[in-house]
């Protein structure tokens, strides 16, 4: 029988905390403490199990998230040196910013794209089939390929259908958060945009499995640290629910990719450094796959490689120093935030219904 942890400790009822926080406001009202989030959540001063009804949340198995370096691919011999030298320096992931004449073979030389993920941002689906004929003259198995594409097809039945075969190791739909006001009405629409996809996807003939394994969401991390945290627990939360509805029984991990909101310029470097850090836990115990981190660059010649490198040590040391890999939910069975995330998918599917109705 396993023995109960600090089993020498009476248990504290509600009774009594009650008593030791009146005591501590000296008559005021216990109300006060309370406020309201911007998600319309009245935030209470503190919380017991009681108060928590857990959430089924997919979880990120225990592992390494992925580090991934965001390079504009403009000049692709410059951004090769990029890649070559962020790999090189604890990057495990790479983000492609191309333009329709990217030369991807310059762009890829000597990076093995059979070992890491490589996302891609694109105008056209010229630099898809660029990568394919790399993949075909390097004599990979193009299963073991594994990435994501950016971009918004013109004929989405015509798109996937190509493109699923081709690249059958990449997610082929990245949908990003909208800049909307809360973060409960960005996690709705991005559930919105993600359900669009498969339902048209579907309704051509495209087997659910198939469809839901190939989204992915992206989302900008902003500083409201434990709300932040309930968002990305949501987010896979409810697309276990929306998977269900499609095929009962079967369920894909929502692959979700964190990047910090745009740095303030107006700040110093050390300010950026504890702003980009805190996010950064906000993706990571919320349970994302992948991060990357927009450095604090004011100018592009003020230390653009040192502040580079500072933006990806932070995810190093907390891989290898603080050792947040090693747990696959930090968050679970924290009272407040599991009551958060509770409160917040509660909204947020009720609002997703409302969306999808309203079409």
């Amino acid at each position: 029988m396993e023995k109960a942890l600090f089993a020498e400790f009476p248990p504290i009822t509600d009774e009594q905390w009650q008593k030791l926080v009146l005591k501590e406001l000296k008559g005021a009202a216990p109300e006060t403490l309370e406020w309201n989030s911007p998600e319309g959540i009245a935030v209470a001063p503190y919380y017991r199990a009681n108060d928590t009804p857990l959430l089924a949340v997919p979880k990120r198995p225990a592992g390494e998230w992925l580090i991934r370096q965001d390079i504009d691919a403009a000049d692709a011999v410059a951004a090769n040196l990029q890649a070559l030298d962020a790999l090189q320096r604890g990057a495990t992931a790479l983000l492609f910013m191309c333009k329709a004449d990217t030369n991807v073979e310059v762009l890829l030389k000597d990076v093995l794209i059979e070992h890491i993920q490589t996302d891609w941002l694109i105008e056209d689906t010229n630099t898809l089939d660029k990568l394919t004929a790399l993949i075909n003259a390097r004599g990979l198995d193009a299963e073991a390929v594994k990435g994501s594409v950016q971009f918004n097809p013109a004929d989405l039945i015509v798109y996937f259908n190509q493109y699923n075969k081709l690249l059958p190791g990449f997610k082929l739909f990245t949908i990003a958060s909208d800049n909307a006001e809360t973060l409960t009405e960005q996690t709705a629409l991005q559930l919105k945009a993600a359900n669009d996809v498969v339902a048209k996807l579907t309704n051509n003939g495209i087997e659910p499995t198939e469809a839901l394994s190939n989204v992915k969401f992206d989302i900008a991390v902003g500083t409201d640290h434990f709300f932040e945290m309930a968002r990305i627990r949501v987010l896979r939360s409810l697309w276990a629910v929306i998977c269900q509805q499609y095929t009962p029984g079967y369920t894909t991990p929502a692959l979700v990719h964190a990047t910090n909101k745009k740095v303030l310029p107006e700040k110093d470097g050390y300010y950026e450094m504890i702003r980009q850090t805190t996010q950064a836990l906000s993706a990571v115990i919320g349970g994302t796959d992948s991060l990357s981190i927009v450095p604090h660059i004011v100018t592009p010649d003020r230390s653009a490689a040192f502040q580079t490198r500072i933006a990806r040590n932070i995810q190093l040391v907390l891989q290898h120093e603080s050792h947040l890999d090693t747990v696959a939910d930090p968050a679970a069975g924290s009272y407040y935030i599991e009551a958060i995330t509770s409160q917040m998918a509660t909204n947020t599917w009720k609002r997703f219904v409302q969306l999808v109705q309203a079409v």
